[in-house]
């Protein structure tokens, strides 16, 4: 069973610290884009049954978000684990869409992780993360109290956002309340 490793440099991942990562994991062979091949598919192509494929970050795989799920499909037709070694976790390329939305999200928010790869990927297989559905907040009269007699929108959603314990816009109040009957400019400023 060999260890495949997989190098694409960029400033903030340089090849070097890749290099390094991948040998001491122990890969018997690796690639480097633009030197050993162009392309990941063919190195995917390569892996023998047994192998297994190792990056340093599942962002490294393509450039955009097509060539990640390209690359990641072709792990999932060929039955491979990929071993993540910036997050040190071996993944099961079961769900390749999942998996490659959470590498392109990494390459995003690079450095603000939102979650393993392995829950991206169960989220995927459950249709989505249904936590994460925003919660719509209940507006009550004390509420539109405040709307009504606040000095201004702001003013108004600020106290109400402090009722509440979370952020509202002045936007949704209006929608929910209708107009203040605050004309613009009031109150009239003194001079």
């Amino acid at each position: 069973m060999a260890l495949i490793g997989w190098i694409r440099s960029s400033p903030r991942y340089p090849a070097a610290l890749q290099r390094e990562k991948l040998k001491a994991r122990g890969a018997s062979k690796i690639y480097q884009f633009g030197e050993d091949t162009d392309d990941v598919l063919t190195v995917i192509k390569s892996i023998r049954a047994g192998d297994k494929f190792a990056v340093f970050g599942l962002h490294r795989l393509g450039a955009n978000m097509k060539q990640l799920t390209v690359a990641m499909q072709a792990i999932a037709k060929r039955n491979r684990p990929v071993i993540d070694l910036e997050l040190d976790i071996e993944l099961p390329a079961r769900n390749a869409n999942a998996v490659a939305a959470y590498a392109n999200a990494k390459r995003v928010f690079d450095g603000e992780l939102r979650g393993t790869p392995a829950e991206y990927a169960e989220r995927g297989r459950k249709g989505g993360n249904r936590a994460a559905k925003v919660k719509r907040i209940e507006l009550t009269k004390a509420h539109r109290q405040v709307w009504m007699t606040s000095a201004t929108n702001m003013a108004a959603a600020e106290k109400i956002a402090d009722m509440l314990g979370k952020p509202v816009s002045f936007q949704t109040l209006r929608r929910k309340f209708g107009p203040s009957g605050r004309t613009a400019g009031w109150p009239p400023k003194v001079k």
